[in-house]
């Protein structure tokens, strides 16, 4: 179980998979992603693009905490069917679940120039191979297709460093055990 740290979902649990290679974001982080973002944005102006969900705890926090909407993409079909499952147990009708490859989706939406329906992005890839760089690079390829105002979010592994592109600059970043996170949006 995963519990829910804010918002009007505060203290409701969703459930967890025993899968190895998941890591649920931390509460730590959680709280650290809203209050980044409470000083950038609003909240319930938002519609969420949550790339390697996992149990779809960002998702669910962003629904709790007021965003319009959030897209949980996720590669693993148990994975995608607990996050449905959950947000039809807490009758969340604004969180949608896709079963897909993370690249593949986005190639697709870019191509239907559908992800400028996007204010923020949240990517937790897995840290053992190199995907951040490489989802980053593919955003990057189609930053004419996002949203003037999208605020990219990695989860990486501590040492990892994130290349951007010129048109994009790092606004915070902060690490905490093995985790790093970090906030990148497009240079004013």
């Amino acid at each position: 179980m995963v519990r829910i740290t804010g918002g009007r979902l505060k203290g409701r649990n969703i459930n967890s998979s025993d899968t190895v290679e998941l890591r649920p974001t931390t509460s730590f982080f959680r709280e650290w992603i809203f209050n980044v973002l409470n000083n950038i944005t609003s909240i319930d102006s938002l519609n969420i693009l949550d790339l390697y969900s996992g149990t779809g705890i960002i998702s669910f926090e962003f629904i709790s905490r007021g965003a319009i909407s959030s897209l949980a993409v996720e590669k693993n079909s148990s994975l995608a069917a607990l996050i449905r499952t959950g947000a039809v147990k807490l009758k969340l009708d604004n969180l949608d679940v896709i079963n897909s490859d993370c690249k593949l989706f986005i190639k697709r939406e870019a191509e239907s120039n559908g992800l400028k329906k996007y204010n923020v992005i949240f990517m937790d890839p897995p840290y053992s191979k190199d995907i951040a760089d490489d989802i980053l690079e593919l955003l990057f390829s189609y930053k004419n297709g996002l949203s003037e105002d999208i605020i990219l979010i990695i989860e990486t592994e501590k040492d990892k460093v994130l290349k951007t592109d010129s048109d994009f600059v790092i606004l915070k970043e902060k690490s905490s055990g093995t985790t790093k996170m970090t906030v990148i949006g497009r240079k004013e």
